[in-house]
């Protein structure tokens, strides 16, 4: 059973849902040497609460669930169970808050290292 493609085109609108071949096969490998492996289908998730939706769907259907950024994985965590769905958060790439004196930052899961420079250097704390 998987989470059905209309639920998450309602929730996330149909140009967020991936599903076809061409669509998911960059998301059936990450840079180690495992077996690829399809996903059913790619949610490109934007909020946290398209994130909990999602999760409390998955986990209702008993669903597995792979989290994805830049699929640079190198020890096989991006990977999708097969027949599993993959939560890409890419487009979550909101820098929420950086604390120079505590040295922290608060930031979405798609932020990249690269990302976060840039910021950094845009609002002078290089």
């Amino acid at each position: 059973m998987q989470v059905g493609r209309e639920f998450l085109e309602k929730l996330l609108g149909e140009g967020s849902v991936l599903h076809s071949e061409e669509d998911l096969a960059p998301y059936r490998e990450d840079y180690t040497e495992a077996d690829p492996v399809d996903p059913s289908v790619v949610a490109l998730v934007t909020e946290v609460e398209h994130v909990q939706a999602i999760v409390r769907e998955a986990a209702a259907r008993r669903i597995p669930l792979t989290p994805r950024v830049a699929g640079t994985n190198v020890g096989g965590l991006a990977i999708p169970a097969r027949g599993g769905l993959v939560l890409d958060m890419t487009r979550m790439n909101r820098i929420l808050e950086v604390n120079v004196e505590d040295m922290y930052a608060v930031i979405e899961p798609g932020v990249t290292q690269q990302g976060m420079k840039d910021h950094l250097c845009q609002v002078g704390h290089q």
